[in-house]
């Protein structure tokens, strides 16, 4: 089985012939603004303690900081806030048929439980 990694200079995209992949949606709104400046805010400061030299070798304390931040990120975006766009009918509606557009050509969509 071959793969291929590309990108659009967004996240790097791994794809191999076959394979399954999950996608994900979320909206620009999905936390508040004042959240995600926090969040930076937090990520940087971890960040720039590793840059700094706090820390040595084989110590794993930033990567278990920013999973701790990561979580926290994840149990906000659970939340769901935001005006939830896709929990409207119709929104949901374009969205899904977006993703039906090219099932059977470049793709096979298969429906979750």
């Amino acid at each position: 089985m071959t793969s291929s990694t590309r990108s659009r200079g967004y996240l790097p995209h791994l794809e191999t012939q076959e394979a399954i992949y999950f996608v994900t949606f979320r909206l620009a709104d999905s936390l508040p603004r004042e959240l995600v400046i926090q969040l930076r805010k937090e990520r940087d400061t971890i960040e720039n303690a590793s840059l700094a030299g706090n820390t040595r070798p084989g110590d794993f304390s930033r990567l278990r900081e920013l999973r701790a931040l990561l979580k926290k990120v994840e149990r906000c975006l659970d939340r769901g806030i935001g005006c939830c766009h896709l929990r409207d009918s119709r929104v949901a509606g374009v969205a899904a048929e977006a993703l039906r557009h090219f099932h059977g050509r470049r793709y096979a969509c298969w429906r979750g439980a």
